[in-house]
Parts: C-alpha cells; sequence; structure tokens
C-alpha cells in the first residue's frame, strides 16, 4: 500500500514539473513575441528620435475640411509617445530629408531607398493606423517605398473631356471608402488595379494616375519624387485641390 501511493506521488510530482514547464515555455514565448513585435516598430525606429520632441498630425475622420482633407490638429508630443502609446492612433509624423534633426534615420535608410535622381526632397511619412487617404493624383512622378508595415492601394487613370467633368467626378468620390470606390469604379466602367504593399516594396505612381491607400496598424513610407511637377496637371490639381495646393505647413 505505500509503495502504490509512492508511484502515485511520483506520477502527481511529473505532473505537476510537465504542467510548470509548459507554463514556462508559454510565458517566454509570449515575452519574445512582445518584444519582436515592439521591437518592430519601436527600437529600430525610435533610437533616430530618442528624446526629441515631434511635431505629429492627429486627424480626426469624423470631421472634413475644405475639398480634400479631414480635420487634424498637429502637437508637440515627446517621441517615446509616439512610438509606445497604443492609443495614439491616426496620426502621422511627416519629416524630410534635409532636416539635420533626423539626420541619421536618413542615413540609415536613404540608401534603400534613392533608386533614381529625385528632384525635391524626400519625405519620410510615419503614420499610426487605421489611416486612410482618398482618391487623388499628384502632379509629379514619384517612387513610394515601403519601409514598415503593409498598405492597400487602388490606382487607376481616368480621361474627363473637361475640368468641369473633372471636379464632378472628385466631388462624388470624395472620402469614400476603399470598398465604395472600387465599386463605383466598376459601375461606370473604369479599369483600376489594387496593390499590396509590404516592406521592401517599391511602388511607382506616375503623375497623373488616381490612387486612394488604407493601412492598418503602423506603417512607415518615403516618397522620392522622380520628376518636377507637370505645369498642366499641376495647373487642374490647384484648381480641384485648392486648400491642399496652397497649404503652407507640413499637414
Amino acid at each position: 500500500m505505500t509503495k502504490l501511493v509512492s508511484i502515485n506521488g511520483v506520477k502527481l510530482k511529473y505532473r505537476y514539473k510537465l504542467m510548470l514547464g509548459l507554463l514556462i515555455i508559454i510565458l517566454l514565448v509570449s515575452v519574445l513575441m512582445y518584444f519582436t513585435n515592439r521591437d518592430a516598430w519601436s527600437y529600430t525606429y525610435y533610437k533616430h528620435f530618442m528624446g526629441k520632441e515631434l511635431e505629429v498630425a492627429i486627424y480626426d475622420y469624423n470631421v472634413r475640411i475644405g475639398e480634400s482633407d479631414y480635420k487634424n490638429t498637429v502637437n508637440k508630443i515627446k517621441s517615446d509617445r509616439f512610438f509606445f502609446d497604443k492609443h495614439l492612433n491616426t496620426c502621422m509624423l511627416k519629416i524630410d530629408e534635409n532636416e539635420l534633426e533626423f539626420k541619421s534615420f536618413w542615413d540609415e535608410f536613404r540608401p534603400k531607398c534613392v533608386k533614381y535622381e529625385h528632384y525635391y526632397p524626400m519625405h519620410a511619412r510615419f503614420q499610426k493606423g487605421p489611416w486612410q487617404y482618398h482618391a487623388h493624383f499628384d502632379s509629379m512622378d514619384q517612387m513610394c517605398h515601403i519601409i514598415h508595415g503593409n498598405k492597400k492601394w487602388v490606382l487607376f487613370d481616368i480621361h474627363f473631356k473637361s475640368f468641369e467633368e473633372e471636379e464632378k467626378f472628385m466631388k462624388h468620390v470624395l472620402y469614400m471608402s476603399m470598398k465604395e470606390l472600387t465599386q463605383y469604379l466598376n459601375r461606370i466602367g473604369v479599369i483600376y488595379k489594387i496593390v499590396i504593399t509590404k516592406p521592401g516594396d517599391s511602388l511607382y505612381i506616375k503623375a497623373g494616375t488616381y490612387h486612394a491607400v488604407e493601412g492598418e496598424g503602423n506603417h512607415i513610407m518615403v516618397n522620392e519624387y522622380l520628376s518636377k511637377s507637370y505645369p498642366e496637371l499641376e495647373s487642374v490639381f490647384a484648381r480641384i485641390w485648392k486648400v491642399w495646393y496652397n497649404r503652407t505647413g507640413k499637414y
């Protein structure tokens, strides 16, 4: 009888050790996943901004302004909050490659982005999602280099008989979600392309090509401008997006 109890005790002790071992493994995996994910967004980029005060635009998708944008407030916040505060969403940090304050970031990532001669300083956009931007075109050729995160794009070319026709189209699709936009393009017979970009991708967008973008989570993109602004496109852009065109600040 004593021997039986001893054997059962050994079995219980073995089970206890096994369960404890499994719990330790689960805990270690969870910690590893946490720091891996944390490092992917934070330390990899935070090290270039450590201790700095950043000018960040925080957007409110419930309030629309002008003919092209959402209401935003520009705030000076510490880099720790921008990179680590999980409650800080739908905001953007935009930096210029000529800003000496952020030289270390550009020293690391410029070689990964420069593909051709560019005509304007590159911009890096650090965006905390959810993120979206409505259909529009730009008046210069550009390459969008994806540093971090995934984005979904809709790109299409569409021709109009007059400025008035194009302006009417833009007012109609303004602020449409990507799903609403693609459904509308299907109805009017416009061919479009959906592209999912991931880190390491470079997406070429020709001047005049309409594009809309959405993204969840955090992402970083560098815009490399491959041409000067084409006057005929800039003229149309200035008439359709007056507020956007005449904006003087970063945001």
